[in-house]
């Protein structure tokens, strides 16, 4: 199995907190949370994008 890439990225001190925190509430690390976050909102705008189409 291959090693992921990482890389680093700006974001403000709150969201980082809030990012931690939500990290250790549900017991994922802040990668994984971003990644999940991140690709709930792609489904959510491609969603939104195909109800325009119609």
């Amino acid at each position: 199995m291959s090693t992921p890439e990482y890389t680093t990225t700006r974001i403000w001190v709150q969201t980082l907190r809030t990012l931690k925190l939500v990290a250790a509430m549900s017991q994922e690390s802040m990668v994984k949370v971003m990644d999940r976050l991140v690709q709930q909102e792609l489904a959510r705008l491609k969603e939104l994008e195909a109800k325009q189409m119609n």
